[in-house]
């Protein structure tokens, strides 16, 4: 069964000018992981599909993420021995989307996981909201930005090379040239090395035990480690897909 999705029109759009672009899915599909679909050449592409053995990567969706972090925490599982979770509770999305969709995505079908929070209510996940924002192109060929930004409370904002998910570094008197450009990226503040770096610092500041090495880290946190199960046993329980095995795991 094919199932259209026809979004209402844009805030600000006259509903005689706007024309739905439509979408479609198989009903049996909606709500299950997707994966990123290889090329021609086994690299990575911008598609995403149900879970192909012989066409997906072992890499899910970034809305899947995002679920995850949603039930889970965006601090991860080493941030969450020093802070209690942290909950995305509002989107900025700067296109036209489906709400029912998007919150399904987002919230719904992990919300009855059987994910046991502290007593105090203001730890366990929040329903997120969505909102439209506009960001016009400076030339009609640019469909989309090849720049993103990272924007925390009392730290500078950072300027993402998005491809290279590097920050760039601009040198005074030249002109931006991406053609070169990845002479001028550097590291992210929040790449998983200086992450890691930054929460050894804050545990000798304070006195407190650590582990050496990342790894380590990431596998101290027992309660994160249990959450994060809960959900996945939930998403193989519910028929949604089988959440994959990281087979990339840095260690310094």
């Amino acid at each position: 069964m094919e199932v259209t999705v026809t979004p209402g029109p844009p805030a600000g759009r006259p509903i005689k000018d706007w024309v739905p672009r439509k979408s479609t899915s198989t009903e049996e599909n909606l709500g299950k992981l997707t994966f990123f679909v290889r090329n021609l050449d086994h690299s990575s592409s911008e598609a995403t599909a149900v879970f192909d053995p012989e066409k997906s990567h072992y890499v899910v969706s970034p809305s899947d993420k995002l679920a995850m972090r949603q039930k889970c925490g965006v601090q991860g599982a080493m941030m969450f021995a020093l802070s209690n979770p942290v909950y995305i509770s509002h989107y900025f999305i700067n296109r036209s989307y489906n709400l029912p969709a998007i919150t399904r995505a987002l919230h719904d079908r992990l919300k009855d996981s059987k994910v046991v929070y502290a007593k105090d209510r203001k730890q366990a996940p929040v329903e997120p909201q969505f909102t439209k924002v506009f960001w016009k192109a400076t030339r009609i060929e640019e469909k989309r930005s090849p720049w993103a930004l990272i924007w925390a409370k009392n730290h500078d904002m950072e300027i993402l090379y998005a491809q290279e998910g590097k920050q760039h570094r601009k040198e005074e008197g030249k002109d931006l040239n991406l053609q070169e450009i990845s002479k001028l990226l550097a590291p992210s503040e929040y790449c998983t090395k200086n992450l890691f770096t930054a929460y050894v610092n804050v545990c000798k500041k304070f006195k407190r035990n650590y582990p050496e090495k990342y790894s380590l880290a990431k596998a101290a946190n027992t309660k994160y480690r249990q959450t994060k199960n809960e959900v996945i046993t939930h998403i193989r329980n519910t028929g949604l897909g089988e959440w994959p095995v990281s087979t990339s795991k840095p260690d310094f």
